[in-house]
């Protein structure tokens, strides 16, 4: 039986990127999550709050709802304490979650919609590890799953889909293990 979980503070997503630097995750390409902050100024001081120099404390834990959804909690105590989720639909981050649990990693932003924009490179944004989770073989399958599902839905037969769903996943994580030296 499965523990339920409260998650607090839902916080939207509102885009993903991928960004690679030499000195930063040994030159792997580290998925960027832009956060849509307008409703939650306390995670945007969190965010506003790191400075290059400095680290901060957070505790991360993957959760999958029962529709196979994935959510990122993340308890920061340093350097301001904040509690928050990142949710991930199958259907828009599916890659996008697979490649932080992959990683372990991920830069956080807030976006700057006051200004039309819905990310900027030079907005504050901190890195964030997230250590391995017992959630893997639970999202492995259902990743699987959801791609060989969209696949027969485009009118492939299930041997098809399958072999175009492990296709889709592999080179997507190929893409994402390229690393910047």
């Amino acid at each position: 039986m499965r523990k339920k979980v409260r998650l607090k503070n839902i916080v939207p997503l509102m885009n993903v990127g991928l960004v690679s630097m030499p000195n930063v995750a040994d030159g792997k390409m580290v998925a960027n999550l832009v956060l849509d902050l307008q409703k939650y100024p306390s995670v945007l001081k969190y965010i506003q709050a790191h400075t290059p120099d400095m680290s901060g404390d957070a505790n991360t834990q993957w959760f999958m709802s029962n529709k196979g959804a994935a959510y990122l909690l993340i308890e920061a105590s340093k350097p301001a304490k904040v509690e928050f989720t990142i949710p991930f639909s199958m259907k828009s981050h599916a890659l996008s979650a697979d490649h932080i649990m992959r990683t372990r990693c991920a830069y956080l932003q807030g976006s700057n919609l006051l200004l039309g924009k819905s990310t900027n490179i030079d907005a504050p944004s901190i890195l964030v590890e997230i250590p391995a989770q017992p959630l893997k073989s639970r999202w492995e399958n259902h990743l699987h799953k959801y791609f060989e599902k969209r696949f027969r839905k485009r009118g492939f037969n299930k041997a098809e889909a399958k072999k175009f769903s492990k296709k889709h996943i592999e080179e997507f994580r190929e893409f994402g293990s390229v690393r910047q030296k």
